[in-house]
């Protein structure tokens, strides 16, 4: 079976291994094992930049999300829809996904011109786009059940930015920002990825491996964003943010292998907001991830590299967005999840449609494969 060099971006569950992969001493990964949704974040986690596969020309059904399976032309009854489909069909939902993808059109048109013309930043304006989107939903968790229905635009920096820059809002709240703060906050995660504009979009966009020599341009981008921000009239932690946003609490990440205490705050929360989008979000080179998988692995592995203030509130608060929502298992039966388990966030107590009420923090052996 022939062998070929991947980067851990292009990894999808059912892959199998060709070698062990080692991350910092620790065995991540044994040889011919099949990459599933939790190993392929723990690479993004510690940071493996690439792996050896066994090459196969077999479609990874994985990713087909299990909601792609209705024919948009095709009437469908709504007892027949999975919760996503009911919702975006809803008037709300298309009137906020419409308001995303246009900000983020205007947005890059605007940040473009910025670039160009050497001009300020007109933060008012870029925030208070942001605010318009969030006074037209109920509060943060409707919107996180929103930005979980979208159906996503493959690698498109702008929309990200949107979205960060909405969870950031809204992980202002809760962390009782005063608005002014806040409204920083959500700048940061607006422009933390602007130095992606000095990239060349096939790079930043390129489904195949990326040569050492493209990997170390993309990361670039977070210099080159500090750049174009440091000459703005622009509050400090709005660069450093820029700057600082793939920086990890172990020193593991870049462009300056920064710990804990060194990093802006306000990077540290645009770090947790950046990865939780990026990794939620489809690609085009992978399915959605569960986001009770993200979750687990956060919860694992994440607080060595995440500060633990904010990874947890985040988490806490985002899990309830889950509530009410159908799911399926890895026994393969379809639930219902009805309360949160705070001290074990992936395993929340389920009803199955028999009316079984199963405990998976006591289930072990039973995990959340999807939301549906």
């Amino acid at each position: 079976m022939n062998i070929e060099r991947i980067s851990s971006e292009q990894a999808v569950v059912g892959m199998i291994s060709a070698t062990d992969i080692f991350a910092k001493n620790k065995l991540l990964i044994e040889k011919n094992t099949e990459l599933t949704e939790r190993s392929i974040i723990r690479l993004k986690l510690y940071g493996v930049r690439e792996l050896k596969v066994f090459a196969s020309n077999e479609k990874n059904a994985y990713v087909q999300e299990e909601e792609e399976h209705i024919l948009q032309d095709e009437p469908v009854s709504e007892d027949n829809m999975s919760y996503h489909e009911k919702v975006r069909r809803t008037k709300e939902f298309i009137c906020f996904q419409d308001s995303i993808v246009s900000y983020a059109n205007s947005l890059k048109n605007y940040l473009d011109t910025i670039i160009k013309d050497n001009e300020q930043l007109d933060t008012e304006r870029l925030v208070s786009e942001i605010e318009a989107i969030l006074v037209e939903s109920r509060n943060g968790l409707h919107v996180i059940d929103m930005l979980n229905c979208m159906r996503t635009y493959d690698d498109d920096t702008y929309i990200h930015s949107v979205n960060v820059a909405l969870l950031c809002y809204i992980m202002g709240g809760w962390m009782r920002y005063s608005l002014s703060e806040t409204r920083l906050l959500a700048l940061s995660g607006l422009l933390h990825d602007i130095g992606k504009l000095m990239i060349p979009q096939e790079l930043i966009t390129k489904p195949s491996q990326l040569t050492p020599e493209e990997y170390l341009r993309v990361k670039e981008h977070t210099n080159k964003g500090y750049f174009i921000l440091k000459h703005q009239d622009l509050d400090v932690r709005v660069k450093r943010a820029a700057l600082m946003h793939h920086e990890k609490c172990d020193g593991s990440g870049y462009p300056l292998g920064l710990t804990r205490s060194q990093i802006e705050p306000f990077a540290k929360i645009v770090a947790i907001a950046d990865i939780y989008e990026a990794m939620t979000a489809k690609r085009v080179y992978r399915g959605r991830i569960c986001p009770f998988e993200v979750i687990a692995i956060f919860e694992k592995e994440g607080l060595q590299k995440y500060d633990p203030v904010y990874l947890l509130t985040f988490l806490e608060r985002v899990i309830e967005a889950y509530i009410n929502n159908w799911v399926l298992l890895s026994n393969e039966e379809k639930a219902e999840i009805i309360m949160i388990n705070k001290y074990d966030l992936a395993k929340p107590v389920v009803r199955t449609q028999n009316s079984d009420f199963i405990d998976l923090s006591k289930e072990r052996d039973i995990d959340i494969l999807a939301i549906i």
